[in-house]
């Protein structure tokens, strides 16, 4: 449990991280918060054996040895769980009842079907909560202690100089007291003597009391003159000290909130990108710093109103009208500090979504917190937070007025700041906001999409702070946001946030950000995304890939890539940019109807390999050794490129979103007989031992219906050795007149698969889209005129199903294999590879 604790003592930034942890919906392996909090101990002294640090002296899946001590601890697990459950006093709520009872059949499913793969679920979590503490004692071990500790002796330093001023006010008030009372007696005597029948009566009874008055009035003169001296070297000594506090006050503040909470808010804009996993100050220290400094400026601001109050009630005369002048200036001086930490320090500590769909609900809260509220008293009158979208312009403007007209209709968004007993911040969660409406930009000429893509806004958030007899008006921006109303436009958006994020520099004007970048720190953002998404990175041969097709297969020096390379232009032959292919690729891994998260955190899939890369690496490779790659030719597609015999490399058509959905990619390899070893460098492994925990569990079941509950009709292709096996079963093709065109066995026009001709696969349309044929690149694209290259009878043999392929090379000798062809399910076509395109073919 000892982890647990530790996790627990994390600042907020890091139990959030935490919370997403386990608030992930993993559809195969439910593991709910609830269970590892109720049961660390257990969990812990099986997966890292009570350690915080290392999972080397737990279980390890891999190691067939531990089997039964996992089965085992699993036993222990499901019976704890039960017995909670059982138990009425256990004081549980019902949504923790219910996460539980799902957690109970998960492991008990689990425990009889892929113990090792749930075992492996919970491995995981453990180790990402071994990252985060171990990033968060480096961050607080390499925050710079000599740095925390000057800032804090810098706040000592500025307290002392605070004390100094305050003594001095002290020696002001006293002098004062003394002024008064010299005065006092100055005009009782002055009376005396102005009254002359007072006066005689009094000399009757002392004959020298005339004398001694006016010697005392004497006294008192120079007692006031003294008074004013003093007073005025006072004032001086406190003018100078003022000064100087004031100074030091600001040079606190630019450390403070210009420095270190400006490069707090950078690094939450990065770790928006994925870049950054925690800050290197956390956001409760930072609290500290800026609660101190607001009580330095509050003592410097009373100090300077006390010397204000005394100069106007004319006690203080000294005789120099600039004292009034030099307080009341230094006051609006400190006026302004104040104001300028109260908007500072209002952050937006849990960001809206960058990507705001119209008329959705955010997804997670947002949260906005003042980090001195506490200290200034400020919740003891609450300001209301209310909130609107701006447009980007007047983001530019806020400088200048904070007159803004909002561009659209959020709704919930504006409620009271709070701060009770368990929250460290005055802070405000908006649980349930929603854009209604928006007001685009006027852009005439732009492409529609373009247009949006590239539309940024923000969200605005103001109050009204009451400190003592002053009233603030307080605000703060979110990040930037984009508005899309189409899912369609997301790919485009996430590219503008994505660069924005990255690129987008400290103290920038809103939201001005540079139009090209060093590929070194794109390829950052793009690795970011795949470890966002399936917690495993891209490989250096990924980036390589990544790169060539970024640089349309030229490495500039430097290697730099502007803004409209990666996401405006067209790759070359493609009807798409490179973000495009990227950013779809991403989503195919990331949808869970797609079932490919998994496969790619274990690297089983390649991933960004070039086609003739592939080729090389499995070209001399065990017959039967493929690998899994994203298209070329099609964004959002995924290829299994096959050694189908020595010196022929083959390609399958791509799996698209439709197929995966259909169909697991895991079970078509398992049903592919060609398919026998998966590349996974340095090594070859069994598509068994590879994928057999992806496999289906009840075939009966899958055979009748896809993942998607839709009926399931096999994609499955044969792949064709290359061997000509004459005499061979195989359906006759036919050419609309139920007439045979060719001899079973061989098709005029089609040569022997070599590797150096890379002859692809193209896989039959998918039969929830078998009316509607795949339209090829214009490059493969046959004439009009000519006669369809392959014609395939359906059950209806008056409806035939043409390709579109283009016609073989007129007398050439070329054979074809239909030996183990059975359905036209079953049917691929074979073309040659035209060795000026690099492209996949399509159906």
């Amino acid at each position: 449990m000892a982890l647990w604790a530790k996790i627990q003592s994390l600042n907020n930034d890091c139990q959030r991280q935490i919370l997403s942890l386990y608030d992930e919906d993993h559809k195969d392996y439910r593991f709910p918060i609830e269970v590892r909090n109720l049961f660390a101990q257990v969990i812990e002294e099986a997966v890292c054996a009570g350690a915080i640090n290392s999972l080397e002296k737990g279980l390890d899946p891999y190691n067939a040895a531990n089997r039964d001590s996992i089965n085992n601890f699993f036993k222990v697990l499901a019976g704890n769980l039960e017995e909670r459950l059982g138990n009425p006093q256990s004081g549980d709520q019902f949504f923790t009842r219910h996460k539980l009872s799902e957690s109970l059949a998960n492991i008990n499913e689990k425990s009889q079907s892929d113990t090792l793969g749930m075992f492996e679920h919970i491995r995981n979590r453990i180790k990402v909560e071994m990252d985060l503490v171990a990033q968060h004692e480096a961050a607080t071990n390499n925050d710079s202690a000599q740095e925390k500790d000057a800032i804090m002796e810098y706040i000592q330093d500025i307290k002392t100089q605070i004390a100094t001023c305050a003594n001095i006010l002290k020696d002001v008030r006293t002098n004062e007291e003394h002024f008064a009372l010299n005065c006092n007696r100055k005009q009782e005597i002055e009376g005396i003597l102005n009254n002359p029948e007072q006066l005689r009566a009094s000399i009757l009874q002392r004959p020298d009391y005339e004398t001694r008055l006016r010697e005392n009035l004497g006294a008192l003169e120079g007692l006031l003159q003294q008074n004013i001296r003093t007073l005025q070297i006072l004032m001086n000594r406190f003018e100078q000290t003022i000064s100087g506090n004031l100074k030091l006050v600001a040079v606190l503040k630019g450390q403070i909130v210009n420095e270190k909470l400006a490069i707090w808010k950078h690094e939450q804009q990065q770790m928006a990108n994925g870049i950054n996993k925690t800050h290197s100050v956390s956001l409760d220290k930072l609290q500290i710093w800026c609660e101190e400094l607001a009580e330095l400026i509050w003592k410097n601001y009373l100090q300077l109103k006390e010397a204000e109050r005394m100069l106007q009630n004319g006690i203080m005369q000294t005789g120099n009208a600039s004292d009034l002048t030099f307080v009341q200036s230094h006051t609006e001086e400190v006026v302004k500090l104040l104001e300028d930490l109260l908007n500072h320090s209002l952050i937006v500590e849990d960001q809206p979504p960058q990507i705001i769909k119209m008329k959705t609900k955010f997804p997670k809260p947002v949260i906005v917190s003042l980090l001195v509220g506490k200290r200034l008293n400020i919740h003891m009158n609450a300001p209301s937070l209310s909130t609107c979208i701006i447009s980007e312009d007047q983001a530019k403007n806020l400088h200048i007025t904070d007159q803004v007209e909002t561009i659209g209709d959020i709704t919930n968004g504006s409620l009271p700041m709070d701060c009770r007993e368990d929250m460290k911040r005055l802070s405000v969660t908006f649980k349930s906001m929603q854009l209604k409406t928006i007001k685009r930009t006027d852009r005439r000429g732009s492409v529609t999409s373009e247009r949006v893509m590239e539309e940024k806004s923000c969200l605005y958030f103001a109050c009204t702070a009451t400190v003592g007899p002053l009233i603030f008006r307080v605000s703060t921006i979110s990040l930037p946001v984009v508005v899309i109303s189409h899912g369609s436009q997301e790919a485009l958006a996430v590219a503008t946030i994505s660069w924005d994020n990255a690129f987008g520099e400290i103290g920038r004007v809103p939201f001005k950000v540079r139009t090209n970048a060093a590929w070194a720190e794109v390829a950052q953002i793009l690795n970011a995304k795949f470890v966002e998404v399936a917690k495993r990175g891209l490989t250096e041969g990924n980036m390589a890939c990544l790169a060539q097709k970024a640089f349309r297969h030229r490495r500039p020096q430097p290697e730099i890539i502007t803004w409209a390379e990666l996401c405006k232009d067209n790759l070359p032959g493609r009807n798409f940019t490179f973000w495009a292919w990227f950013h779809t690729a991403l989503k195919l891994i990331e949808k869970k109807e797609t079932h490919l998260k998994d496969l790619w955190s274990k690297g089983l899939i390649m991933g960004f390999i070039e086609r003739e890369a592939a080729e090389d690496l499995i070209s001399h490779c065990e017959p039967g050794t493929f690998l899994l790659r994203f298209a070329d030719s099609i964004a959002g597609a995924i290829t299994i490129t096959l050694l189908a015999k020595p010196g022929t490399v083959v390609s399958l058509s791509p799996f698209q979103m439709l197929d995966l959905q259909s169909h697991k990619l895991a079970m078509s390899i398992k049903e592919l007989d060609k398919l026998k070893f998966l590349y996974q460098e340095p090594q070859l492994i069994h598509k068994d031992e590879a994928f057999g925990s992806f496999y289906d569990k009840e075939n009966a079941q899958t055979s009748a219906t896809g993942s998607n509950g839709k009926p399931y009709v096999t994609l499955l292709p044969t792949i064709p050795d290359g061997d000509n096996t004459s005499g061979s079963e195989t359906p006759l093709p036919y050419d609309g007149n139920s007439q045979p065109r060719w001899s079973s066995g061989s098709l005029p026009g089609l040569s022997p698969i070599h590797a150096d001709q890379s002859p692809f696969f193209a896989q039959p349309p998918s039969p929830y889209d078998i009316h509607q044929m795949m339209q090829m690149d214009p490059t493969y694209t046959s004439d009009a005129n000519e006669a369809p290259f392959l014609l395939v009878p359906t059950s209806n043999p008056s409806n035939s199903i043409t390709s579109n392929l283009d016609t073989p090379t007129p007398g050439a000798v070329q054979q074809f294999n239909f030996s183990a062809t059975d359905t036209f399910e079953d049917l691929i076509t074979v073309i040659q590879k035209d060795s000026s395109e690099s492209m996949d073919v399509q159906q």
